[in-house]
């Protein structure tokens, strides 16, 4: 173990992986204002390189649920972004995650997860899958408090709070600390999970299978 991994572990931190770096979540005040702040991603043509300085060739958007997809699927194909992106799905995405697959160290993509699966294990393997990938990539989760995952947090108290506090709707929170309670509501889902049934949207996923959250 090295010196800073039984820090890691109290904290419930990863060991960084060169080829894989996971962002923590950026959370906007609603749905509207999270499509917003993802065109202007888009639309960057100038992006940061990870931190092996590859450059970013391509990006993905990422959905655990149909009706995600069709959402980023709809914006994908609405102009000719400056930086090539595809919309694709969870499990399309993993089947790239090929056995002894030849690793590409040119081939920097940045995923953009469209929200979070409900349950932690769903997470956990969509993340296991990521490491598994042929090529770099950078990974954050874009969400909303409008999420069915956040509205247990986004009480109409802690909404006003926010609005009084002068917060600007188009800027995301970005916290590790809220990432964490995320995590923690994954695994109370699981806890309270009966099922695995698939659904066409976060929420419905939670109705047919953790009717008990929230």
């Amino acid at each position: 173990m090295g010196m800073f991994d039984w820090i890691r572990d109290l904290l419930g931190l990863e060991k960084p992986d060169p080829n894989h770096e996971f962002e923590s979540d950026l959370i906007w005040y609603d749905g509207e204002a999270r499509m917003n702040g993802l065109v202007g991603v888009l639309e960057e043509s100038q992006v940061k390189p990870m931190r092996q300085n590859q450059p970013i060739q391509a990006r993905m958007l990422v959905a655990f649920f149909e009706e995600s997809f069709e959402t980023v699927a709809k914006l994908v194909d609405a102009r000719n972004w400056p930086i090539p992106v595809e919309a694709i799905m969870v499990d399309d995405l993993i089947q790239m995650a090929v056995p002894d697959a030849a690793f590409d160290a040119s081939r920097a993509i940045e995923i953009i997860v469209f929200g979070r699966h409900p349950s932690w294990k769903q997470h956990v393997a969509f993340k296991e899958a990521i490491k598994r990938l042929p090529f770099p990539t950078r990974v954050r989760c874009y969400q909303s408090m409008d999420d069915a995952l956040l509205k247990p947090f986004a009480t109409p108290f802690v909404m006003e709070i926010i609005k009084q506090s002068g917060f600007d709707e188009s800027t995301p929170i970005e916290s590790n600390m809220v990432t964490r309670r995320l995590i923690n509501a994954q695994k109370k889902i699981d806890e309270l999970s009966l099922s695995n049934q698939s659904a066409r949207s976060e929420s419905e996923w939670i109705n047919a299978n953790a009717p008990g959250f929230g």
